[in-house]
């Protein structure tokens, strides 16, 4: 299943590059395909997600809690969430939110009296 998959995606990947006449276009066509493909290949990892599990499980049985959670976050959430996020920071609109966001986190005045000292 895995190799019908990739050469299924590299076949459309390259369709995509000699159907496109421009190359932003073209760029921006690979760009869609690569990630669709990398969130296709991290839900596949469903499939082998007990496994990997199983052999975690064996090398550090003492964090076996923090092995499943972040294997179920990297192999059930991540993939559904990719998507998403990146079209939404394609959206001038939605980034301009998000760029707000973060800039407000990241430049947090430190409030000052009126001698100018820090409080």
């Amino acid at each position: 299943m895995f190799l019908t998959l990739l050469y299924t995606y590299l076949r459309v990947l390259f369709a995509a590059r000699a159907l496109s006449t421009e190359r932003s276009s073209a760029k921006r066509a690979r760009n869609t395909i690569l990630l669709h493909g990398a969130q296709l290949l991290m839900c596949v990892l469903s499939y082998i997600y007990p496994s990997i599990e199983a052999v975690l499980s064996n090398l550090f049985p003492a964090q076996i809690l923090d092995i499943r959670y972040s294997t179920y976050l990297i192999v059930y959430i991540l993939p559904r969430f990719l998507s998403p996020i990146i079209y939404g920071v394609r959206d001038p609109r939605f980034r301009k939110y998000l760029k707000r966001h973060f800039l407000c986190n990241l430049y947090k005045v430190i409030p000052t009296d009126r001698s100018g000292v820090e409080n």
